[in-house]
This record gives structure tokens, C-alpha cells and sequence, in this order.
């Protein structure tokens, strides 16, 4: 037998190892091709549903990338951004956001090519600065002192919640009607420059007999459109329903009033963007935030019942606490109103 020159044999065992290590049948490892880059398939703006800022206040966004399994990758080129209303928020090539003192909603977008997404931006009044919306309360003379203070302390309450004064309305160009029933408001209260929301209360006589409502609320005219938010509106208690047991008179109070200010279908015209009259579903924006902070889980509509009513823990929250549901909060930011996240904590109980 030919003995093998050493040299050759340390030279045969190298090269078998060096194939080893190399060879992914061998290894149980896939091969790299360092020449492949992912292709970006889709990118997703990294934060919140709805990012909050006080006026004065800055926010850094970002963007992610993914391929077409939903990995994420390097996105390598730098987002395109833009802003729906610049008057109240800007951002910068690097997606900084910077408020420009005007509230409201808005929205910023970021792009890569084709490939887009946005996040909806809610600039609001500081909590250090107090509110500057006001509700006006008129009362007629028979309505009880039990429910004039239910109603003032609801007032006060939404005034927490709704941050800023609304678009200033001549209450005089607006109709001469306004009520329910036969009731018609006199020409002394049908006057006057108006920013905030003006509320008619009085005792009717129109209830239909033997119905367990104690009153009705709601818009009788709002300013202009898209944002259908109520200028004038109407409580009318029941005549027969005057001596309502105090939690419950409490509860009465922030509801009517909700619906005053458009909460729970009864805006009237044009529906406000949550509320799908056709099939009878919420799909408001904020609204449906609202919910998940209020509830923890995300909801991709809230069905109605019951006379376009949401169930009273939606609509305020804890009844004994005299709290407001972030879902009424975000249900008053889609129909236009400047109000607050933080407004729905505990201000007292009252």
C-alpha cells in the first residue's frame, strides 16, 4: 500500500472542516446571501393610537418598518412627513411634532414611497390653565331649586371636561325657535354674542302619562358645519317627575346635558363622523379611543339601542362618583369640541 505524504493528509483534514463549517446541510444553518435586502413592504408610525399634547408642547414620532411577513426591518430611507392642519401642529423632516397654540384635532402623516400611515394628534388646554368654556343655564321660575343646583353642578362639571370657548355665534341670526312642545324662549333670551354652549330649562307639561322619564335634553341649534357643536340647546323636566331622589337627579343632570351637547346620537342634520345612521354604529375616532382607555380593550364599532342611548356606565362612567367616560370625551372631540382627556378624572363628588 502508497503511504500518503503527511502533507497532503493535514491538508485533507483542513479542507473537510473548512467544509463544515461552510455547508448548511452539514451545520442544520440556512446560508446568508449577504447580496439580499429585505424589501420594505410596510411601515407603521411607533406611539399611540391619538397622541395628546398641551398647547406649547413638542412630540417625537418615528417610523418602523416590515417586511412583507411582518418583520420588522431597517427602513434605511428617512419618512416624508405632513400635517393636515399646520395652524396646529407642525413637524419637522425628523417627525417632531411642535404645537402652534391653536386646539383641536389634526392629523400627521409619514411616507416612504407608496407605503403610508398616520396618527391622529388631540392639542388641548393644560390642566394648570383653568377652562375657558362656559355653559349658560336659563331657568323658568317653576323649575325646582333641587334641580337648578343638579344642573349647575353638571355644568360645572362639563366645563372640566370642554377646555376652551367654541366659535363665537350671534344668538340674534339664529331661529326664532327653539323648544319643545309648545314652549317658546322670549325674545330677552334670544340675544347676545355666544362662544360657549346656552342651555333653556324649563317644566313641560308634554310628557305623555305615566312614562318613567324625569327629562329630555338636547341640541335645538348648533353652529356651522363640519363641526356640528350646539350653540342653543333645551332641557325639558317632567312636570310630574319633580322629586327625583338626589343620586339619581345627579345622574339625570350629566346625562341630559351630555345630550345637549351632542353625545349619543341625537345631533340633528348632518351626523357627526362617529355615528353611522344607517346601521346605527359608532366609528368616531376618538370616541372608540376613548373606549379602550376607558375599558382596556379595543372595539371596532359600539352598537346603539334604546333610543340612541349608550349605557349609562358608558356615557359617564361610575354613577356615584359623578364621573365622565373617556368614551363621552372622545365622542365630544369628534363632534368638534375642545375638551380634554384629563377632564374625566374625579374633580368631587357633589
Amino acid at each position: 500500500m502508497n503511504k500518503i505524504p503527511l502533507t497532503f493528509f493535514l491538508f485533507s483534514i483542513l479542507l473537510i472542516v473548512f467544509r463544515c463549517g461552510k455547508d448548511p446541510a452539514i451545520t442544520g444553518q440556512s446560508e446568508i446571501k449577504e447580496d439580499e435586502n429585505p424589501v420594505l413592504a410596510a411601515i407603521s408610525i411607533n406611539g399611540p393610537a391619538v397622541v395628546t399634547l398641551s398647547q406649547d408642547e413638542t412630540y417625537q414620532l418615528k417610523v418602523d418598518g416590515f417586511d412583507a411577513d411582518g418583520n420588522p426591518i431597517d427602513t434605511k430611507t428617512s419618512a416624508n412627513w405632513s400635517v393636515e392642519i399646520p395652524s396646529r401642529v407642525t413637524v419637522n423632516p425628523e417627525g417632531l411634532l411642535t404645537t402652534n397654540g391653536e386646539l383641536g384635532h389634526t392629523w400627521t402623516y409619514a411616507a416612504i414611497g407608496d407605503l403610508r400611515d398616520s396618527v391622529a394628534v388631540w392639542i388641548q388646554r393644560p390642566q394648570s390653565k383653568p377652562s375657558a368654556f362656559k355653559i349658560t343655564l336659563f331657568f323658568t321660575d317653576d323649575v325646582p331649586g333641587a334641580w337648578r343646583s343638579a344642573l349647575e353642578a353638571a355644568a360645572n362639571r362639563w366645563q372640566q371636561v370642554i377646555r376652551d370657548t367654541l366659535p363665537a355665534v350671534d344668538v340674534a341670526t339664529l331661529n326664532d325657535y327653539c323648544g319643545y312642545g309648545t314652549y317658546v324662549f322670549p325674545d330677552s333670551l334670544r340675544r347676545g354674542i355666544e362662544r360657549g354652549v346656552r342651555i333653556y330649562v324649563y317644566v313641560s307639561s308634554s310628557f305623555p302619562a305615566g312614562t318613567y322619564t324625569e327629562a329630555v335634553g338636547g341640541p335645538c341649534i348648533h353652529r356651522g358645519l363640519p363641526l356640528p357643536t350646539t350653540v342653543l340647546g333645551v332641557i325639558s323636566v317632567n312636570q310630574d317627575k319633580l322629586n327625583v331622589p338626589a343620586l339619581r337627579l345627579r345622574y339625570v343632570a350629566h346625562h341630559e346635558m351630555g345630550h345637549v351637547l351632542g353625545i349619543a346620537g341625537v345631533v340633528q342634520g348632518i351626523q357627526p363622523t362617529w355615528l353611522d345612521a344607517g346601521n346605527g354604529l359608532y366609528r368616531g375616532h376618538l370616541a372608540l379611543y376613548g373606549y379602550s382607555l376607558e375599558y382596556g380593550q379595543l372595539v371596532s364599532e359600539l352598537s346603539y339601542a334604546n333610543g340612541s342611548h349608550w349605557p349609562v356606565r358608558e356615557l359617564m362612567g361610575i354613577q356615584s362618583s359623578g364621573r365622565i367616560s373617556h368614551l363621552s370625551v372622545g365622542a365630544l372631540m369628534d363632534l368638534g369640541y375642545p375638551a380634554a382627556w384629563y377632564g374625566t378624572g374625579d374633580i368631587g363628588i357633589y
